[in-house]
């Protein structure tokens, strides 16, 4: 072999060498929790779920609730909400819940939509919004459209972001350029794009006069007494403290931190911050059906025909029906659940990256706990 060759194979095997050196020595070891030394009632035996989870699929923390019957039957937290200080996760840590988000942008729309006697058939137009007439590039489109990500948008390529929308601070500066340089719609057929959220976000901002972190949180979160959860438009002088997000390294079983970068604040489609407690205060409402403070919001939602309201992924587990959101960003994971018929809802929370399908597994083995 040529010594050029040679030097070039060395020098290969040298920067992949330094790579996973580097990698090991920024990263964190994974977390094993010890299992309960007895599993004597139902408690017990979801803990160990929960820990053999952590082990299992690497994960800096895990937190989970359970609601029953309409209430709480269960909250808990494994694992770190930060791997350097060391602080615990809970049920009160607050985490990015990603797409999740969707579920409360969609309920923020129905409440507002209800009171202007506006249909979710009804085309974006009858807002009366500068620029979104009917005859207009994207005027036709309906609510239903966008919430059930058959409008015909995608999601911008890095491209797009670069040509045709500057990155924006603010939900305004965001959907004023998108008016602007509206994309081509294609064929209306499912197809997901966070751009369906966040227009509606900014449509119902526009149309209001009110920042849409405020809309959210006057007509859904304090109703629902979810007293910590917000959409960040701008960071307060005192940042509350957001768990930090992993990842698993590339070769090792260890944990490299992997935090969240929004484009823009706040994000409808996927910038809500939260925690189990509050998200299950949520669920004990959607599971309560005409008890509940959602119920109207999800009829409003609901397209003649179907039991799933627009917004709401349909998810079958254990060969159940299931509504809800699964949300995955960066180094978080999330997972919220309910079945009214049941009466019962799962919420789960994660500063990891979902990289085995854990979020489902978990589920499963919950349910089968909860239904024996």
């Amino acid at each position: 072999m040529k010594p050029m060759y040679k030097f070039i194979i060395v020098g290969l095997l040298g920067t992949f060498l330094a790579f996973l050196i580097w990698e090991w020595w920024n990263s964190h070891p994974k977390i094993s929790p010890s299992s309960p030394l007895t599993s004597l009632n139902e408690f017990d035996k979801i803990d160990s779920i929960l820990q053999a989870t952590v082990s299992h699929d690497i994960l800096a923390g895990l937190a989970i609730g359970i609601v029953k019957n309409g209430k709480v039957y269960y909250e808990n937290g494994i694992g770190y909400s930060n791997l350097e200080s060391k602080e615990p996760m809970t049920s009160q840590s607050l985490l990015p819940v990603a797409s999740v988000s969707k579920l409360f942008t969609a309920l923020t729309l129905s409440q507002i939509m209800i009171e202007k006697r506006i249909s979710q058939d009804d085309p974006i137009s009858f807002l009366n919004i500068d620029k979104i007439s009917l005859s207009s590039k994207g005027g036709k489109l309906s609510f239903k459209e966008l919430l059930n990500h058959q409008s015909g948008l995608r999601d911008f390529s890095k491209i797009d972001r670069l040509f045709k929308i500057k990155s924006n601070p603010d939900l305004e500066g965001f959907g004023n350029s998108l008016i602007q340089n509206f994309p081509s719609l294609e064929e209306k057929t499912f197809h997901y794009a966070d751009l369906n959220s966040d227009l509606i976000g900014f449509l119902l901002q526009k149309s209001t006069g009110i920042p849409f972190d405020s809309l959210v949180k006057t007509w859904v979160l304090e109703p629902a007494g979810m007293d910590s959860t917000f959409f960040p438009r701008s960071w307060p002088t005192e940042k509350p403290q957001i768990a930090m997000g992993y990842r698993q390294t590339f070769l090792w079983k260890r944990l490299e931190p992997s935090p969240m970068r929004k484009e823009y604040l706040p994000s409808p489609s996927s910038g809500m911050i939260s925690s189990v407690n509050d998200l299950s205060k949520a669920v004990i409402h959607f599971i309560r059906a005409d008890l509940g403070i959602f119920q109207q919001s999800l009829d409003w939602l609901k397209a003649k025909g179907t039991d799933v309201p627009s917004g709401f992924q349909h998810i079958r587990i254990n060969n159940s029906s299931w509504l809800g959101h699964y949300g995955e960003q960066a180094g978080y994971s999330s997972l919220l659940i309910f079945n009214q018929q049941e009466k019962l809802g799962i919420v789960i929370l994660s500063n990891s990256r979902d990289n085995s399908d854990f979020r489902t597994n978990l589920a499963k083995k919950l349910i089968t706990q909860l239904m024996k």
